[in-house]
């Protein structure tokens, strides 16, 4: 199998894409490509599972990796089926033209359903229509007028963003359009990796039905790669935030909401990771917050240790998740996960026993449903069994491995 990932950052798919590389690759021959800027905690990573990794110059087509893999033909020649792990979707034209390996692409954001990646119309709804020349400029439009509510933008900027998406709009449509072609054509079958996700792929792309488009839930193992649990350590009293500074994310309403929260929970703390820095630092102290701790990007060990001893994590997001990963890796660790009633999130806690669902984009639910969560006493046992029985490893192995067998036996 050659897996192609553009590894440009150390996201949820680069995460996922390691995991199920550690849990198949003794039973596939696996070489992989990635772009030569690829991050090297990614690249650490991939070469400490002890399969070949290759890096290919590449360009940016709309935030689109088109990573140049005809200097690696032989070993295109010599695959049986190639799996792209994240967005390099367009790599699929390349390798067709070299030869006609069935391909299989991994779903882990709306890139092919919405010029922005978002499917989130305006940042208001979740986006159920096709997208079009008038929609884009549309949702651009109030995608600038949220932002400059928020704070992001000023309202100057913001209008003379909505002017030039009146041209950027349909430019971005028409060449996002024609990437979408391509990588319909030349892609045989696609994973996404949650229940919802693949229902709004099918709103957008009814003909992804002449297709195999299927759902295996990512693994959850890297955390405890890391930590090792045990439930005898007691969580300190913090709320752990790390989906960084998008908007889309919901930093803002969980700061709102945190107002009333320190209220009642004088002596605890608000870490949020990858937001030191942004427009959330200064939207902290607009609001004249106390008890929030903004910290830059961390590396994984850290993540996972300052994860492990915290009172809840919380996923406020207004996107809808195409899964959630940070819920499910809390839930790994024992640690209660509060998220948001949208998109993949409820598929990856079990209300009431694992975490809480949150009404998306609402503060006054988010505070009440995270005093809730910072007064239960959580079994943190339970929560890891009860993960471990959602997220079974072995079982979306053989999920996995078997829908590569079937699209080998199809094509």
């Amino acid at each position: 199998m050659l897996v192609i990932t553009h590894g440009l950052h150390y996201g949820g798919a680069q995460v996922s894409t390691i995991e199920f590389l550690r849990l198949i690759k003794n039973f596939v021959d696996v070489n992989v490509v990635v772009c030569m800027d690829a991050d090297k905690i990614f690249v650490r990573n991939l070469l400490e599972l002890g399969v070949p990794v290759r890096p290919v110059p590449y360009r940016l087509v709309m935030g689109y990796p088109d990573l140049a893999v005809e200097g690696i033909s032989g070993i295109i020649k010599w695959a049986d089926v190639v799996w792209i792990g994240d967005e390099s979707y367009c790599v699929a034209t390349r390798i067709k033209k070299i030869k006609d390996t069935p391909i299989v692409a991994h779903l882990h954001s709306y890139a092919l359903i919405c010029p922005i990646w978002s499917a989130l119309y305006g940042l208001k709804e979740v986006c159920s229509k096709k997208c079009s020349f008038l929609r884009i400029v549309r949702c651009k439009q109030e995608l600038n007028l949220r932002y400059a509510e928020i704070g992001i933008y000023n309202l100057l900027t913001a209008s003379i963003n909505a002017i030039l998406d009146l041209v950027k709009g349909p430019t971005d449509y028409c060449i996002w359009q024609c990437i979408l072609r391509r990588v319909l054509k030349n892609i045989e079958n696609f994973v996404a990796v949650s229940n919802a996700m693949r229902n709004i792929y099918l709103l957008h792309m009814s003909n992804l039905t002449d297709k195999n488009l299927t759902v295996i839930y990512n693994p959850v193992t890297m955390p405890l790669r890391y930590v090792n649990f045990s439930s005898k350590v007691s969580s300190q009293d913090y709320v752990l935030y790390a989906s960084g500074s998008q908007p889309i994310k919901g930093p803002h309403i969980l700061l709102t909401a945190w107002k009333e929260i320190f209220e009642k929970h004088k002596d605890s703390k608000l870490y949020m990771v990858g937001c030191k820095g942004s427009w959330v630092e200064k939207k902290a102290k607009k609001l004249n917050l106390k008890g929030v701790v903004l910290l830059n990007r961390l590396p994984p060990e850290k993540l996972y240790s300052i994860m492990s001893k915290a009172k809840v994590v919380v996923m406020p997001s207004i996107l809808p998740e195409p899964f959630g990963r940070l819920a499910a890796e809390g839930n790994v660790l024992g640690i209660p996960a509060l998220v948001s009633n949208i998109g993949g999130l409820p598929e990856a806690i079990e209300p009431d026993i694992t975490g809480y669902l949150t009404t998306p984009g609402n503060p006054l639910s988010l505070a009440d449903t995270l005093d809730k969560a910072m007064s239960k006493n959580f079994s943190r046992e339970l929560i890891q069994a009860r993960t471990f029985e959602r997220f079974d490893k072995e079982k979306l192995m053989k999920q996995f491995l078997n829908f590569l067998q079937d699209t080998m036996t199809c094509a």
